[in-house]
């Protein structure tokens, strides 16, 4: 005794599908857009506390690098910072034009640096004495989340839609 399906019952609509694929899409573009954003939060409340509450130490400068785009020239830094045991931490900085008339490869700086905890991993953030320099953001990866919300949301509304000339043609 076989049991034939009939073609229709095995039939998906593709309105479920898009449904489907929405949801889904748009729950991991919002818990991406939650975590990216409670990182940037974190990362920026510390950068703004650093200069008050950050351990003030002495980094060797080993690289400069300018990089100029249309009218603009950004100086970029890297220099060596240890922690309290002794492990050597390769920092990168931009570096206002102010500050950079006085810095020089090989020379001793004053940073102040603070270490701290992001996704269970420690940190150390640093920052030069004296740099004015606007810190970079990175709410690029929250345009990016934000966009993939957006296109689930489209998909849904496809959905809808065929869902609705379903309806109509039935």
């Amino acid at each position: 005794m076989s049991i034939q399906k009939s073609s229709l019952e095995l039939y998906t609509p593709l309105y479920k599908i898009f449904f489907s694929i929405s949801l889904l899409t748009v729950t991991v573009f919002c818990f991406f857009y939650m975590l990216i954003q409670h990182r940037n939060l974190e990362i920026k409340s510390a950068y703004e506390t650093l200069e008050q509450e950050g351990k003030k130490s002495f980094s060797t400068i080993t690289a400069y690098h300018q990089v100029v785009s249309g009218n603009n020239k950004r100086h970029i830094y890297t220099y060596l910072v240890t922690d309290e045991f002794g492990k050597i931490h390769e920092m990168t900085e931009f570096v206002d034009d102010k500050s950079h008339l006085r810095l020089r490869v090989g020379n001793t700086i004053v940073t102040r640096q603070k270490k701290i905890k992001l996704a269970g991993k420690e940190k150390i953030l640093s920052r030069i004495e004296g740099n004015n320099q606007i810190l970079p953001n990175y709410n690029y990866l929250e345009t990016i989340a934000i966009v993939g919300i957006g296109f689930a949301t489209l998909i849904g509304l496809c959905g809808f839609i065929l869902f609705v000339f379903k309806k109509d043609s039935a």
